[in-house]
């Protein structure tokens, strides 16, 4: 067979396709048997997910800035812009998804800036890119040069820790099409 393509059909289930080899003229023997079974290895994929939290005690924050840094083994890039003590989780999301070395990331956002939640937000960052993304990634850094000054009535502090480490998969590794067959010469 050729072009074998093995691809996700549904949460559930994959798709092999191939192309049939070409009949070829004046051949001898059965030119080829039906396939009897198939190998596929596909690797299930793990998410990386990063968690950026922003927290003061006693008393909330009423300014600040920061960047992230993101390490890979392709390069480091820092979003471009400052993000706000309490920015929208799509903000976050939109400036790690313009870095080129990431590839797909989504970010949501829990808190609510009140002492119940340490005067701050939680961002939850999950790494979902097909390539760049895949797998285990270097934690990411904050960066507070260039951006607006921290100011609260207690003091606060930015932490940013691994919840889940990415596992490498969901890319087509393997596809084989086994077949058996005889001929006589």
């Amino acid at each position: 067979p050729s072009n074998v393509i093995l691809s996700v059909d549904t949460t559930d289930s994959l798709l092999l396709e191939w192309n049939k080899p070409p009949t070829q003229k004046n051949s001898r023997g059965s030119n080829g048997s039906p396939v009897t079974k198939y190998q596929i290895q596909w690797a299930a994929r793990v998410n990386e997910v990063q968690q950026v939290s922003i927290k003061a005690t006693g008393g909330s924050i009423s300014s600040g800035g920061y960047k992230l840094r993101f390490e890979s083994i392709i390069g480091t890039q820092t979003t471009a812009n400052c993000i706000a003590w309490n920015a929208s989780s799509s903000y976050i999301e939109n400036e790690l998804n313009l870095l080129s070395i990431i590839d797909g990331v989504t970010v949501l956002r829990s808190g609510d800036g009140t002492a119940q939640t340490s005067f701050g937000y939680t961002y939850t960052i999950t790494f979902i890119g097909p390539v760049l993304s895949n797998g285990n990634q270097n934690e990411l850094t904050i960066e507070k040069t260039g951006c607006e000054s921290w100011s609260s009535s207690g003091s606060h502090v930015t932490i940013v820790e691994t919840l889940v480490e990415g596992v490498v998969g969901a890319v087509q590794e393997v596809a084989e099409v086994v077949t058996t067959g005889s001929s006589s010469m």
